[in-house]
């Protein structure tokens, strides 16, 4: 079955306060799940770009380079700001950084690193910020911090059966 395109899926947002500590543990089990799939696999064979899209190691890449903006759009909330800081939809950072000459164990420690950063930052909002909207600009649709949350787990997902998929056809060569 194919995957639906990230730009092309639909979200309903108003996720409970409460429903946070489940939220943030999909957050904290991206590592884990990332760890099981790239480090089944060689350094190299993390590298193969399957019908030049991206490689494992540039999925793990992108993941870390989006921890940036997602710490900002959280000052966004706190801020109160009515619109978020847009997504750089041509991910540009992530086609510079040339991921696949990094190892892939030290790409999985910058996502590591970065996401419990960012997952405790988290942790330390207010609940009136918690329950705080902001306009995701590409969604054009309010989001309060659990909520972006929850999209942030649903784009790990996203990226993470991308490379599950690439895994799995390493196992059939």
């Amino acid at each position: 079955m194919q995957q639906v395109k990230w730009i092309e899926r639909s979200f309903t947002f108003n996720i409970p306060v409460e429903l946070l500590p489940a939220v943030l543990e999909r957050l904290r089990g991206a590592t884990a799940r990332i760890k099981e799939i790239a480090l089944a696999i060689t350094d190299n064979e993390a590298a193969f770009k399957p019908n030049d899209k991206w490689s494992i190691k540039e999925h793990i890449g992108h993941l870390a380079d989006l921890e940036i903006l997602h710490k900002k759009r959280i000052e966004e909330f706190i801020q109160k700001k009515e619109i978020l800081s847009a997504a750089d939809m041509e991910n540009t950072v992530t086609k510079i950084a040339n991921h696949n000459t990094t190892f892939t164990e030290q790409l999985i420690n910058d996502f590591t690193t970065k996401r419990l950063q960012f997952i405790k930052h988290i942790e330390q909002l207010e609940i009136e910020i918690m329950q705080f909207k902001s306009i995701h600009p590409r969604l054009k649709m309010e989001m309060s911090p659990v909520d972006f949350c929850f999209f942030v787990a649903e784009h790990d997902d996203h990226h993470i059966l991308s490379m599950r998929s690439i895994q799995t056809s390493l196992k059939k060569v």
